[in-house]
């Protein structure tokens, strides 16, 4: 499993910012400080037989919606998209970065959904290649922010 070290930026990767895992023990074969979420991203491979490439984001939007709302992500919203999205999409409670309970919790959602909201924490996609995934998380902050805005203007609108 290809991985970014700990602590990199994602905006400007270059090679010595990876770490190579082995995928079934993830034992260390190459790079150092390899991410706090190692263990989760071993979790959703090891969960999810379709997975080829995982991806963790901390979307602001699909955060702070997360928090206002946990239970009611996306209904506001009558787009194809927002009901495919939220068809593939799970939720893990608050739980410890980088812990063995969340690595199992997000690896047992995998089973059954492409996007995991780490309640506080995070998103966690996964897909057949990394622009795939990636792609899941940015439509999915995308998708957050327009339900914000109908949230604001539905409010808006009851205080006139």
């Amino acid at each position: 499993m290809l991985i970014t070290r700990s602590g990199t930026s994602k905006a400007c990767l270059t090679p010595d910012d990876f770490c190579v895992l082995e995928l079934t023990t993830g034992k260390l074969l190459a790079g150092s400080d390899p991410s706090i979420e190692s263990r989760m991203h071993l979790s959703v491979y090891s969960s999810q037989e379709k997975a080829g490439a995982v991806v963790h984001t901390h979307p602001a939007h699909v955060l702070a919606l997360s928090q206002a709302s946990s239970d009611n992500l996306f209904r506001q919203l009558d787009l194809f998209e927002a009901r495919v999205l939220h068809s593939q999409l799970g939720m893990v409670r608050a739980m410890e970065p980088g812990s063995d309970q969340l690595a199992s919790a997000v690896g047992r959602l995998a089973r059954e959904c492409k996007c995991i909201i780490m309640h506080g924490h995070g998103l966690t996609c996964w897909d057949s290649g990394p622009f795939a995934a990636l792609a899941s998380s940015e439509e999915l902050d995308s998708l957050a922010l327009m339900e914000i805005h109908l949230r604001l203007l539905n409010f808006q609108n009851s205080q006139i």
